[in-house]
């Protein structure tokens, strides 16, 4: 995980509040492999591929999910309240959270309902969004998916394929960005894996793989990072 740029709140995990305007491996992650990284206005988490979720930067409203709102942290701290994490999303002041087992969890500012809890209350530490479970995450080495989906090379430069277990009938599907719009939706033969997928004019940063049939939803995060 390397960072850059603003670093007011310490968002870019070096232990400093000094801005930089060239990439710097971050303290504390240069040897893990992540496979997903967010910001928001100004803190940072990353995944790693052991599914643990690493937390920096701006606190205010508990967006880091470290259980209090009291300190801006300035290094990656682990969010020990959550495990098997595939993907993260942050917005401005909360973060969402996707688990292995489908289920998406939500911390930091809610004001206007954005954690999806039921309340307008604020939350330092995950919490269930109601009503939201993908069945079948597809993420590389969970067991037990009929139909894991996974996407190669992950990460990537803007351009990968599609591998399956098995494709479930009658799907079809898109690929979404963290806001959760849609980027593209996908022609069979890319669906199929046999032709490759471009996204290479899209910036770097985590997107969603959203397969749909009549009965179930399947996803896959994958990270372009150039």
């Amino acid at each position: 995980v390397w960072t850059w740029g603003y670093n007011l709140f310490g968002q870019l995990g070096d232990g400093t509040t000094t801005e930089r305007n060239t990439p710097a491996p971050v303290p504390g992650l240069s040897n893990m492999s992540a496979i997903a990284q967010q910001n928001g206005f100004g803190h940072t988490l990353a995944v790693r591929n052991d599914g643990t979720l690493w937390a920096w930067g701006y606190n205010l409203k508990g967006q880091l999910g470290l259980g209090s709102n009291n300190n801006n942290i300035l290094v990656p701290t682990q969010v020990t309240s959550i495990a098997d994490v595939v993907a993260v999303s942050c917005g401005e002041s909360h973060t969402i959270a996707l688990k292995s087992d489908g289920t998406a969890w939500a911390w930091g500012n809610n004001n206007s309902g954005q954690l999806g809890d039921g309340t307008i209350l604020d939350k330092s530490t995950p919490v269930a969004v109601n009503g939201i479970c993908i069945d079948d995450t597809g993420v590389p080495g969970l067991r037990g998916n009929t139909h894991a989906l996974h996407a190669y090379p992950n990460p990537n430069d803007g351009h990968f394929a599609l591998r399956w277990t098995s494709l479930p009938p009658h799907a079809s599907a898109t690929v979404h960005n963290a806001l959760g719009a849609v980027v593209i939706e996908l022609s069979p033969a890319q669906l199929v894996g046999a032709d490759p997928i471009d996204l290479s004019q899209r910036p770097n940063g985590t997107y969603h793989i959203r397969v749909s049939t009549p009965s179930r939803a399947i996803a896959a995060p994958v990270m372009i990072a150039r």
